[in-house]
Protein backbone atom coordinates (compact mmCIF):
# COMPACT_ATOMS: atom_id res chain seq x y z
CA UNK A 1 0.00 0.00 0.00
CA UNK A 2 0.83 3.74 -0.96
CA UNK A 3 2.43 5.34 1.98
CA UNK A 4 0.20 8.52 1.54
CA UNK A 5 -2.84 6.08 1.93
CA UNK A 6 -1.64 4.49 4.76
CA UNK A 7 -1.11 7.89 6.38
CA UNK A 8 -4.94 9.02 5.53
CA UNK A 9 -6.05 5.72 7.28
CA UNK A 10 -4.36 7.40 10.44
CA UNK A 11 -6.16 10.66 10.55
CA UNK A 12 -8.63 10.79 14.14
CA UNK A 13 -12.05 10.31 13.74
CA UNK A 14 -15.28 10.24 16.30
CA UNK A 15 -14.62 6.59 16.40
CA UNK A 16 -12.53 5.44 19.11
CA UNK A 17 -10.35 3.18 17.65
CA UNK A 18 -9.24 5.70 14.79
CA UNK A 19 -8.55 7.64 18.28
CA UNK A 20 -6.51 4.93 19.32
CA UNK A 21 -4.53 4.64 15.72
CA UNK A 22 -3.82 8.43 15.93
CA UNK A 23 -2.02 7.84 19.28
CA UNK A 24 -0.25 5.31 18.72
CA UNK A 25 1.01 6.02 15.51
CA UNK A 26 2.28 9.27 17.03
CA UNK A 27 3.49 7.69 19.79
CA UNK A 28 5.81 5.44 17.62
CA UNK A 29 6.81 8.37 15.24
CA UNK A 30 7.74 10.37 17.89
CA UNK A 31 9.74 7.51 19.17
CA UNK A 32 7.97 5.07 21.56
CA UNK A 33 10.36 5.51 24.58
CA UNK A 34 10.65 9.12 23.73
CA UNK A 35 8.91 12.11 25.63
CA UNK A 36 7.32 15.57 24.21
CA UNK A 37 4.92 17.78 25.99
CA UNK A 38 1.87 16.21 24.77
CA UNK A 39 2.44 12.45 25.99
CA UNK A 40 2.03 12.97 29.71
CA UNK A 41 -1.52 14.54 28.97
CA UNK A 42 -2.52 11.95 26.63
CA UNK A 43 -1.93 9.29 29.21
CA UNK A 44 -3.36 11.08 31.62
CA UNK A 45 -6.77 11.77 29.91
CA UNK A 46 -7.01 9.67 27.23
CA UNK A 47 -4.83 5.97 28.23
CA UNK A 48 -7.07 3.61 30.30
CA UNK A 49 -4.26 1.74 31.48
CA UNK A 50 -2.70 2.78 34.32
CA UNK A 51 0.70 2.10 36.30
CA UNK A 52 0.05 -1.18 37.98
CA UNK A 53 -0.82 -2.74 35.02
CA UNK A 54 1.88 -1.54 33.23
CA UNK A 55 3.92 -2.46 35.95
CA UNK A 56 2.29 -6.19 36.02
CA UNK A 57 3.39 -6.21 31.97
CA UNK A 58 7.01 -5.32 32.25
CA UNK A 59 7.88 -7.32 35.60
CA UNK A 60 6.41 -10.22 33.63
CA UNK A 61 9.20 -9.99 30.76
CA UNK A 62 12.13 -8.72 33.02
CA UNK A 63 13.14 -10.98 35.26
CA UNK A 64 16.98 -11.44 34.12
CA UNK A 65 19.43 -9.15 35.89
CA UNK A 66 21.16 -9.21 32.53
CA UNK A 67 18.51 -8.16 30.44
CA UNK A 68 17.35 -5.40 33.72
CA UNK A 69 21.51 -4.27 33.22
CA UNK A 70 20.99 -3.31 29.71
CA UNK A 71 17.58 -1.67 29.87
CA UNK A 72 19.14 0.58 32.17
CA UNK A 73 21.62 1.21 29.82
CA UNK A 74 18.74 2.02 27.30
CA UNK A 75 16.99 4.30 29.47
CA UNK A 76 20.09 6.56 29.63
CA UNK A 77 20.27 6.20 25.74
CA UNK A 78 17.15 6.92 25.63
CA UNK A 79 16.67 10.51 28.05
CA UNK A 80 19.99 11.74 26.32
CA UNK A 81 18.95 11.42 22.96
CA UNK A 82 14.83 12.45 24.18
CA UNK A 83 15.89 15.81 25.30
CA UNK A 84 19.12 16.36 22.68
CA UNK A 85 16.37 15.86 20.25
CA UNK A 86 13.92 18.46 22.19
CA UNK A 87 16.52 21.00 22.61
CA UNK A 88 17.55 21.08 18.51
CA UNK A 89 13.88 21.52 17.96
CA UNK A 90 13.97 24.47 20.42
CA UNK A 91 16.94 25.91 18.86
CA UNK A 92 15.19 25.79 15.13
CA UNK A 93 12.07 27.13 16.70
CA UNK A 94 14.09 29.97 17.98
CA UNK A 95 13.05 29.03 21.85
CA UNK A 96 14.51 30.75 24.78
CA UNK A 97 17.14 28.69 26.56
CA UNK A 98 14.87 26.64 28.92
CA UNK A 99 13.16 25.33 26.25
CA UNK A 100 9.41 25.59 24.55
CA UNK A 101 9.98 21.90 24.14
CA UNK A 102 12.29 20.68 26.71
CA UNK A 103 11.18 22.52 30.02
CA UNK A 104 7.65 21.55 29.93
CA UNK A 105 8.56 17.72 28.60
CA UNK A 106 10.54 17.41 31.89
CA UNK A 107 8.33 18.79 34.37
CA UNK A 108 5.09 17.42 32.60
CA UNK A 109 7.00 13.73 32.52
CA UNK A 110 7.95 14.71 36.08
CA UNK A 111 4.51 15.29 37.38
CA UNK A 112 3.31 11.78 35.68
CA UNK A 113 5.85 9.96 37.44
CA UNK A 114 5.43 11.15 40.77
CA UNK A 115 2.30 10.08 41.91
CA UNK A 116 2.37 7.08 40.77
CA UNK A 117 2.30 3.60 43.02
CA UNK A 118 5.98 2.96 43.16
CA UNK A 119 8.38 3.19 45.84
CA UNK A 120 9.67 6.57 46.95
CA UNK A 121 13.19 6.21 45.58
CA UNK A 122 12.30 4.97 42.31
CA UNK A 123 9.89 8.19 41.69
CA UNK A 124 13.01 10.44 43.09
CA UNK A 125 15.15 8.39 41.00
CA UNK A 126 12.86 8.77 37.75
CA UNK A 127 12.34 12.26 38.03
CA UNK A 128 16.46 12.90 38.80
CA UNK A 129 17.29 10.99 35.42
CA UNK A 130 14.70 12.84 33.90
CA UNK A 131 16.32 16.30 35.25
CA UNK A 132 19.68 15.38 34.61
CA UNK A 133 18.89 14.65 30.73
CA UNK A 134 17.57 17.94 30.53
CA UNK A 135 20.20 19.84 32.12
CA UNK A 136 22.91 18.31 29.48
CA UNK A 137 21.01 18.26 26.71
CA UNK A 138 22.97 21.30 25.15
CA UNK A 139 26.26 19.50 25.69
CA UNK A 140 24.41 15.65 24.50
CA UNK A 141 23.51 17.90 21.17
CA UNK A 142 27.34 19.42 20.83
CA UNK A 143 28.60 15.92 21.41
CA UNK A 144 25.88 14.21 19.14
CA UNK A 145 28.21 12.63 16.95
CA UNK A 146 29.59 10.28 19.82
CA UNK A 147 26.40 9.03 20.17
CA UNK A 148 26.11 8.59 15.95
CA UNK A 149 29.39 5.87 16.33
CA UNK A 150 27.95 4.43 19.26
CA UNK A 151 24.79 3.52 17.94
CA UNK A 152 26.74 1.61 14.81
CA UNK A 153 27.45 -0.76 17.30
CA UNK A 154 23.65 -1.94 18.02
CA UNK A 155 23.03 -2.04 13.84
CA UNK A 156 25.97 -4.44 13.96
CA UNK A 157 24.51 -6.71 16.56
CA UNK A 158 20.73 -5.86 14.69
CA UNK A 159 22.15 -6.88 11.41
CA UNK A 160 23.70 -9.82 12.74
CA UNK A 161 20.64 -11.50 14.28
CA UNK A 162 17.97 -10.31 11.70
CA UNK A 163 19.05 -8.79 8.60
CA UNK A 164 22.21 -10.68 7.47
CA UNK A 165 19.25 -13.23 6.83
CA UNK A 166 17.19 -11.01 4.03
CA UNK A 167 20.48 -11.70 1.68
CA UNK A 168 20.98 -13.93 -0.59
CA UNK A 169 22.90 -17.33 1.21
CA UNK A 170 25.88 -17.09 -1.23
CA UNK A 171 26.54 -13.45 -0.16
CA UNK A 172 25.54 -14.24 3.03
CA UNK A 173 28.27 -17.17 3.75
CA UNK A 174 30.70 -15.35 1.44
CA UNK A 175 30.86 -11.68 3.20
CA UNK A 176 28.85 -11.77 6.53
CA UNK A 177 29.21 -15.22 8.13
CA UNK A 178 27.34 -15.42 11.39
CA UNK A 179 30.04 -15.72 14.11
CA UNK A 180 31.91 -12.34 11.94
CA UNK A 181 28.84 -10.64 10.02
CA UNK A 182 28.29 -7.79 13.11
CA UNK A 183 32.10 -7.10 13.27
CA UNK A 184 31.98 -6.67 9.85
CA UNK A 185 29.05 -4.50 9.31
CA UNK A 186 30.17 -2.53 11.74
CA UNK A 187 33.69 -1.57 10.21
CA UNK A 188 31.57 -0.75 6.66
CA UNK A 189 29.27 1.33 8.81
CA UNK A 190 32.01 3.16 10.48
CA UNK A 191 34.29 3.44 7.35
CA UNK A 192 31.30 5.14 5.73
CA UNK A 193 30.96 7.19 8.06
CA UNK A 194 34.43 8.35 8.70
CA UNK A 195 34.56 8.46 4.35
CA UNK A 196 31.50 10.56 4.40
CA UNK A 197 32.49 12.61 7.51
CA UNK A 198 36.13 13.97 5.56
CA UNK A 199 34.43 14.49 2.15
CA UNK A 200 31.60 16.51 3.12
CA UNK A 201 33.52 18.27 5.79
CA UNK A 202 29.87 19.64 7.66
CA UNK A 203 28.67 20.86 4.00
CA UNK A 204 24.58 20.08 2.89
CA UNK A 205 24.54 17.67 -0.20
CA UNK A 206 21.02 17.74 -0.03
CA UNK A 207 18.48 20.35 1.60
CA UNK A 208 17.61 19.42 5.12
CA UNK A 209 13.83 20.88 4.50
CA UNK A 210 13.13 18.85 1.21
CA UNK A 211 14.79 15.36 3.07
CA UNK A 212 12.22 16.50 5.88
CA UNK A 213 9.21 17.11 3.96
CA UNK A 214 10.01 13.47 1.79
CA UNK A 215 10.53 11.76 4.57
CA UNK A 216 7.87 12.51 6.72
CA UNK A 217 4.65 10.48 4.86
CA UNK A 218 6.98 7.59 4.78
CA UNK A 219 8.38 7.61 8.09
CA UNK A 220 4.38 8.06 9.80
CA UNK A 221 3.36 4.98 7.50
CA UNK A 222 6.33 3.23 8.96
CA UNK A 223 5.23 4.30 11.86
CA UNK A 224 1.29 2.53 11.45
CA UNK A 225 1.30 -0.57 13.52
CA UNK A 226 4.99 -1.53 13.58
CA UNK A 227 4.59 -5.20 14.63
CA UNK A 228 3.61 -7.85 13.15
CA UNK A 229 0.83 -9.54 15.48
CA UNK A 230 -0.68 -6.38 14.75
CA UNK A 231 -1.80 -7.42 11.14
CA UNK A 232 -0.88 -4.63 9.07
CA UNK A 233 2.61 -5.43 7.62
CA UNK A 234 2.37 -8.76 6.07
CA UNK A 235 5.10 -8.78 3.67
CA UNK A 236 8.91 -8.65 4.58
CA UNK A 237 9.15 -5.14 2.51
CA UNK A 238 6.67 -4.09 5.47
CA UNK A 239 8.12 -5.84 7.66
CA UNK A 240 11.47 -4.03 7.18
CA UNK A 241 10.60 -0.88 6.17
CA UNK A 242 8.57 0.02 10.04
CA UNK A 243 10.11 2.65 11.57
CA UNK A 244 11.99 0.21 14.35
CA UNK A 245 14.14 0.42 11.62
CA UNK A 246 14.69 4.14 11.14
CA UNK A 247 18.40 3.87 12.71
CA UNK A 248 19.71 1.98 10.14
CA UNK A 249 19.12 5.14 7.84
CA UNK A 250 18.70 8.64 10.68
CA UNK A 251 22.96 8.72 11.02
CA UNK A 252 23.11 8.90 7.10
CA UNK A 253 20.24 11.29 6.49
CA UNK A 254 22.32 13.55 8.97
CA UNK A 255 25.38 13.30 7.64
CA UNK A 256 24.37 14.30 3.82
CA UNK A 257 21.98 17.15 5.25
CA UNK A 258 24.10 18.39 8.36
CA UNK A 259 21.05 18.51 10.47
CA UNK A 260 20.75 16.73 13.85
CA UNK A 261 17.82 16.59 14.09
CA UNK A 262 17.50 13.18 11.71
CA UNK A 263 19.84 11.39 13.94
CA UNK A 264 18.51 12.53 17.10
CA UNK A 265 14.96 11.23 16.05
CA UNK A 266 16.37 8.33 14.62
CA UNK A 267 18.23 7.74 17.74
CA UNK A 268 15.08 6.30 19.44
CA UNK A 269 15.09 3.25 17.74
CA UNK A 270 18.76 2.62 18.06
CA UNK A 271 18.02 2.72 21.78
CA UNK A 272 15.31 0.83 21.38
CA UNK A 273 17.58 -1.66 19.72
CA UNK A 274 19.45 -1.82 23.40
CA UNK A 275 16.21 -3.18 24.49
CA UNK A 276 15.44 -5.79 21.86
CA UNK A 277 19.42 -6.73 22.35
CA UNK A 278 18.58 -7.18 25.91
CA UNK A 279 15.25 -9.31 25.50
CA UNK A 280 17.21 -11.99 22.96
CA UNK A 281 20.66 -12.03 25.07
CA UNK A 282 18.43 -13.14 27.99
CA UNK A 283 15.81 -15.19 26.26
CA UNK A 284 12.84 -13.27 27.17
CA UNK A 285 9.94 -12.18 25.08
CA UNK A 286 9.91 -7.80 24.62
CA UNK A 287 7.33 -6.48 26.37
CA UNK A 288 5.90 -3.91 23.32
CA UNK A 289 5.55 -6.25 20.51
CA UNK A 290 3.19 -8.61 23.24
CA UNK A 291 0.64 -5.93 24.01
CA UNK A 292 -2.37 -6.47 21.30
CA UNK A 293 -3.68 -2.42 22.45
CA UNK A 294 -2.50 0.75 21.70
CA UNK A 295 -3.90 2.12 25.90
CA UNK A 296 -1.01 -1.08 27.23
CA UNK A 297 1.79 0.02 24.81
CA UNK A 298 1.02 3.68 25.30
CA UNK A 299 1.41 3.22 29.10
CA UNK A 300 4.52 0.89 29.10
CA UNK A 301 6.16 3.44 27.18
CA UNK A 302 4.99 6.50 29.22
CA UNK A 303 5.38 5.17 32.38
CA UNK A 304 8.97 3.08 31.40
CA UNK A 305 11.36 5.30 33.64
CA UNK A 306 9.93 4.12 36.79
CA UNK A 307 8.58 0.80 35.44
CA UNK A 308 12.21 -0.49 34.76
CA UNK A 309 13.98 1.48 38.10
CA UNK A 310 11.00 -0.07 40.19
CA UNK A 311 11.89 -3.88 38.63
CA UNK A 312 15.49 -3.29 39.33
CA UNK A 313 14.26 -2.20 43.26
CA UNK A 314 12.13 -5.26 43.30
CA UNK A 315 14.76 -7.75 42.49
CA UNK A 316 17.03 -6.21 44.65
CA UNK A 317 14.16 -6.33 47.34
CA UNK A 318 12.39 -3.14 47.82
CA UNK A 319 10.16 -2.72 45.26
CA UNK A 320 7.17 -4.79 45.35
CA UNK A 321 3.94 -3.44 44.96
Amino acid sequence: RLPLAAVGRIAMSADGSDVGNAFQTAMYFAGPFFANPLKPAVQTLWCKTNYEVAYKHFCRDHTKPLNLALHCVALCSQLLSNFALLHRLDELLGSPSWGWLSAPTAILWSALLVPQRAPLKVRVASVGLIAAAYAVRKKAVEKADWLMWASGIVEAITFQDYFRYILPRSIRNSYFPHESAALRYLVARWAMTGVLRRALKGRSLVSRKAVGASSLPLLLWASFKPYERQGYRKSLSGLLLNINNYHFLGWLLYLLTGEKVFFLHSAAFGSGGIQGIAHRMAAEEGTLPQLNDAHYEFAHCSYFPALLLHCVADHLGGGRL
